[in-house]
């Protein structure tokens, strides 16, 4: 969980990490998250995102979904030492100083990474995705597999400047 972000200075972020699941075949997702330091998800059905994957047999699939309660980031990634998922996430954020039209749409999330899922099989991703709404003001994100667990990690987080 990344709570209680700087949002009025910082209107971007970018995460960079590797993240590797508890357990085998877990797709990788975001949230976004309110309530600053004590924060919690945003469920809301009022997230859409779309992404495509490629194969190393010169195949491309793609996923695409709205009124979800998340975002997915991948596919699913295995949780053997040799897999896992490298990202590079850019997340925006509105907040109360922003036009009510830039307020729907100005959560959003671009990604790009690549992952080997639970047969060892190399992916590529890349996508975006936006949480829809106007009522609520992002103060933080979290990203988790869908078992919740994450067993491994390295990341780095930045800020950009508004």
């Amino acid at each position: 969980n990344f709570d209680n972000l700087d949002v009025a200075t910082y209107k971007f972020f970018d995460l960079i990490g590797t993240f590797q699941p508890e357990t085998d075949a877990e797709q990788f997702r975001m949230r976004f998250r309110t309530g600053g330091a004590s924060g919690s998800d945003i469920t809301s059905d009022d997230y859409g995102y779309g992404f495509t994957l490629s194969y190393p047999t010169n195949n491309t699939g793609a996923t695409s979904q709205q009124a979800e309660n998340q975002l997915l980031l991948s596919g699913t990634v295995g949780n053997h030492a040799s897999e896992g998922i490298s990202i590079n996430m850019r997340i925006a954020f509105a907040d109360s100083s922003d036009p009510a039209t830039s307020k729907y749409i100005m959560n959003f999330v671009t990604w790009l990474g690549n992952y080997k899922e639970q047969g060892n099989g190399f992916r590529g991703v890349y996508g975006s995705g936006h949480l829809y709404t106007a009522s609520t003001i992002p103060t933080g994100f979290s990203v988790s597999f869908t078992s919740g667990g994450i067993e491994d990690y390295s990341y780095c987080l930045y800020g950009l400047k508004r």
